[in-house]
C-alpha cells in the first residue's frame, strides 16, 4: 500500500509542477512534507494499518485537491522599513530571556551557545513565544523581501539573523530556509541551475541544523552522527504506527482535544494546575516515553492526532481540513494587498508543522495568533497594496479588500 502512496504523491506533484510551473508552491510543500515524514519511513519500516491510513488520506486529498495558483510579478515590492521594530523585537525577546534564567548574564550567554540545555523555560510562556514569534516571522519575511528590493544586506536582516540565532533550534533553520525559498520563488523563475543550488543550499542548511542543534551541549558534524539525528528526528511513522495499533477511538479522546485546544492559550503563570495540553502529554507520553521533562514535547504526526480523535474517519477529515487550507494559502500568496500575502507565506511555512504534529492544541492557537500579529503590524506599517500586481488566477477570484 506504501508504493500506491508514492506513486499518487509523485502524480500529484508532477501534475501540480506542471500547472503551476513551480516547483515550491504551497501543494509541494505539503507532498514533500508526507514524502519525509510518511513515505519513505513507511518504505522502510512498514505497518499495514498505518499505511492503510496513509493511502485513504492522499486519495482523498487527490480528488479534491484544487489547482495552484500561478504568481508571475515584477518589481512589485517596495523596500519597508522595519530596523524600529527588528530593533525592538530583540529587546523584548533578550529581556524575556534574562528574566527566564533569573537574572544571570552568564546564563545568557550558555543559552545562546547552547539553546537545547534551556528548553524547560518556555513551561510556563507558550503563549509570548508563539506572540514574539510570529512577530519576529513576518519581520524576517519582509527584511528578506527588502533584500530583494534593494540587493543589499541591511542591519534589520543581519539584526534578525542574530535575534534567531538566540535560542535556536533546527526548526529555526528548516523555518528560515523556508522563507529565503518562498521569497525567492515568489518573484523569481528557477531555472535548473538555480534549482540545483537551491537544493544544495536547503541541504547544508538541514545538515548544519541536526550537527548543530541535535543534542544539547554537543555540535557534530560527524556524518554518521547526523545520520542518527535525522532518523531521529522523523519518528512521526512509527509514532503513529503506535497510536493507531494501542488505542481506538473514544469520544473520551475527542472532548479531550476540543477542551485542551480551547484552554491551550491560558497563561500557566496565572493557572498553576493548567494540565499540559496535547494527546502527547496526556496518553502518549507515560506509554512510549516515560521519564522525559514534564515540558518536553515530541511531534507524533498528524495521523495519530486524526486517528485518535476521530478514528478511522480521521484520514478524511484531515485530507478535507489540508485541502481548505492549502487552498486557501494558494490564494492569499498571489493576492495583491500586503497583509494576505505575507500571511499567505506564513501559512505556507506551517505547512511542514502541521503534517508534523496536527492540527489542534497549541498549533490552531500559532496559526490565529500569527495572523491577528501580521493584521496588527501591517496597520502600523500602513502599506496596503503592492505597487504593480500581475497573477494568472484561472478565473479563480483573488482576495481583496474594498
Amino acid at each position: 500500500m506504501i508504493y500506491i502512496s508514492l506513486i499518487i504523491l509523485v502524480y500529484c506533484y508532477i501534475k501540480n509542477f506542471k500547472e503551476s510551473n513551480r516547483f515550491f508552491t504551497p501543494n509541494q510543500l505539503f507532498y514533500t512534507s508526507i514524502f519525509l515524514l510518511y513515505i519513505i519511513p513507511g518504505i522502510v519500516e512498514s505497518s499495514e494499518v498505518t499505511d492503510l491510513y496513509v493511502l485513504i488520506f492522499l486519495i482523498t486529498y487527490a480528488i479534491i485537491e484544487k489547482q495552484s495558483l500561478i504568481l508571475r510579478s515584477k518589481n512589485d515590492l517596495v523596500y519597508i522599513p522595519i530596523l524600529n521594530y527588528v530593533v525592538f523585537g530583540l529587546l523584548i525577546k533578550t529581556l524575556y530571556i534574562y528574566i527566564a534564567v533569573d537574572y544571570s548574564i552568564d546564563q545568557v550567554v550558555q543559552l545562546i551557545i547552547d539553546p537545547r540545555s534551556f528548553t524547560y523555560i518556555s513551561e510556563s510562556m507558550g503563549p509570548f513565544i508563539i506572540v514574539i514569534g510570529a512577530y519576529n516571522s513576518l519581520l524576517l519575511f519582509i527584511a528578506i523581501s527588502n533584500l530583494v528590493v534593494i540587493k543589499k544586506i541591511k542591519l534589520e536582516l543581519l539584526l534578525l539573523i542574530i535575534n534567531s540565532g538566540i535560542g535556536a533550534s533546527k526548526s529555526s533553520f528548516i523555518t528560515f530556509t523556508l522563507m529565503v525559498a518562498i521569497i525567492y520563488q515568489s518573484y523569481f523563475y528557477f531555472n535548473n541551475i538555480k534549482i540545483f543550488w537551491f537544493i544544495v543550499l536547503m541541504a547544508i542548511m538541514g545538515y548544519a541544523s541536526f550537527a548543530i542543534y541535535g543534542e544539547a551541549g554537543v555540535v557534530n558534524f560527524d556524518f554518521d552522527y547526523v545520520e542518527n539525528k535525522l532518523k531521529n528526528y522523523f519518528v512521526e511513522y512509527k509514532s503513529t504506527s503506535n497510536v493507531i495499533n494501542d488505542f481506538s477511538f473514544s469520544f473520551t479522546y475527542l472532548y479531550d482535544l476540543i477542551y485542551q485546544t480551547l484552554i491551550a492559550m491560558f497563561p500557566r503563570v496565572l493557572w498553576e494546575d493548567k494540565p499540559y495540553v496535547s494527546f502527547y502529554h496526556t496518553y502518549w507520553r507515560d506509554i512510549y516515553e516515560p521519564g522525559t521533562p514534564i515540558y518536553h514535547t515530541t511531534t507524533y504526526g498528524f495521523m495519530a492526532e486524526a486517528s485518535m480523535a476521530f478514528g478511522i474517519i480521521g484520514p478524511i477529515l484531515y485530507a478535507i481540513i489540508f485541502n481548505f487550507y492549502i487552498s486557501k494559502t494558494n490564494r492569499l500568496i498571489v493576492s495583491e494587498i500586503y497583509y494576505y500575502r505575507f500571511t499567505g507565506y506564513a501559512l505556507m511555512v506551517l505547512i511542514f508543522y502541521f503534517v508534523r504534529a496536527g492540527f489542534f492544541f497549541t498549533t490552531l492557537w500559532q496559526l490565529i495568533i500569527t495572523t491577528i500579529i501580521f493584521y496588527i503590524i501591517f496597520k502600523f506599517l500602513k502599506i496596503k497594496k503592492l505597487k504593480k500586481y500581475e497573477a494568472i488566477n484561472n478565473n479563480i477570484p483573488l482576495p481583496s479588500r474594498k
